[in-house]
């Protein structure tokens, strides 16, 4: 397909007229697509995975989990940024994984993803994954994720960062309390 092959074209509006024109092919580009995302052809299947996660089709969402798992490290952190655009119950499982990618830039991008989505389930993945993470901006993104998911079971965890040698963890402990404190109340009052 000779739309697929302008995708890695040098001219960027050739590139720009590709995507914009499998985008409006929808359901008939998502095989092409996916064969694409399979082949790990570097730029070309990171922008096979951004049309695909545009693209309103059931058949998309498996083809992306499974390259969520190739060996292409720049591919596996394009389609974990991709796949937190998606409010698909499927892809939750795969991005609690990518909390454990050997590559940290992986592994926060995951995290960010989990937070865009705003499924309070990934609450215990990242909950797990902050309790044995390495890397400082690893921390800071998870309990940034755990605040923005809105759910009071991350304090106890996000406390034990409060007195930090780093600031940026620290800093984001206490918005991320503050928070949390904040919607706990609110929900606690209307309860009552």
């Amino acid at each position: 397909m000779s739309l697929i092959t302008d995708l890695g074209d040098p001219d960027a509006l050739r590139r720009f007229q590709a995507h914009r024109e499998l985008l409006r092919m929808g359901h008939d580009a998502v095989e092409s697509l996916c064969r694409v995302l399979k082949s790990n052809s570097g730029a070309v299947a990171r922008r096979a995975a951004e049309i695909l996660a545009d693209i309103d089709d059931p058949r998309c969402i498996p083809c992306l989990i499974e390259a969520a798992h190739t060996s292409d490290p720049i591919l596996r952190q394009k389609v974990i940024i991709v796949l937190g655009g998606l409010s698909d119950e499927r892809v939750l499982a795969t991005l609690c994984d990518a909390l454990h990618d050997k590559l940290e830039l992986v592994r926060v991008s995951a995290a960010q993803a989990l937070s865009k989505i705003g499924n309070k389930l990934a609450v215990d993945c990242l909950l797990d994954a902050l309790a044995g993470a390495r890397g400082e901006t690893f921390t800071f993104t998870i309990i940034e994720a755990l605040g923005a998911l809105d759910d009071p079971a991350a304090i106890p965890a996000i406390r034990q960062h409060l007195d930090s040698s780093n600031y940026h963890i620290r800093t984001r402990a206490e918005r991320a309390l503050n928070r949390l404190e904040h919607f706990s109340d609110t929900t606690s009052d209307g309860l009552m």
